[in-house]
């Protein structure tokens, strides 16, 4: 708990340096793509976190598998058993409401490790460091994800054919703590 008393305090003063308006969001979320949840009318991104998309297809063993389905349940679950979500906003909200925000359960768990240790997220590097552990122990463990093979989410999505993102761009030059 203090960990994310810490980093909250820390990110906090970014955000206010940056000139951002920081908005507290506090509710029952529910997931809306495998890396973002609706919550009290926005759509969060948490900071440091991505994953697959609904059309992306991963392997098991060389078996195409449908990873999409059991990630978006293993954000829904972790928002349920989560209760109440408290997000502290980096981004101002764009036109859909969209905001990318470090996040928090009632128990004072940090959402986004939640999500990286379910195997089921991956880590964003050029937004935060601090999931990289947590991302490595998902890897080794071969859970989520990491059990077959599939195409970093920022990779497909950079092919031609793929959706672009609609994560909201990361404000700062270097990756938070």
């Amino acid at each position: 708990m203090r960990k994310v008393a810490v980093l909250g305090f820390a990110l906090a003063a970014l955000v206010f340096a940056s000139g951002v308006q920081a908005l507290t969001i506090t509710g029952t979320g529910e997931a809306t793509r495998s890396y973002a949840f609706r919550l009290d009318g926005h759509e969060v991104f948490v900071l440091g976190v991505d994953s697959v998309e609904e059309r992306q297809s991963c392997t098991i063993n060389r078996q195409p598998w449908d990873c999409w389905a059991p990630a978006i349940r293993s954000l829904q679950q972790i928002l349920f058993e989560g209760g109440e979500v408290t997000c502290e906003t980096i981004t101002e909200p764009d036109e859909d409401q969209r905001v990318l925000a470090t996040c928090t359960t009632v128990h004072g768990d940090d959402l986004g490790l939640l999500m990286i240790e379910s195997g089921f997220a991956v880590a964003l590097r050029r937004e935060t460091t601090r999931y990289n552990d947590a991302e490595q122990a998902a890897r080794d463990a071969r859970i989520g994800l990491w059990q077959g093979e599939f195409a970093p989410p920022a990779i497909w999505r950079a092919r031609p054919m793929s959706p672009p993102s609609e994560r909201p761009r990361f404000p700062f030059d270097e990756p938070l703590p």
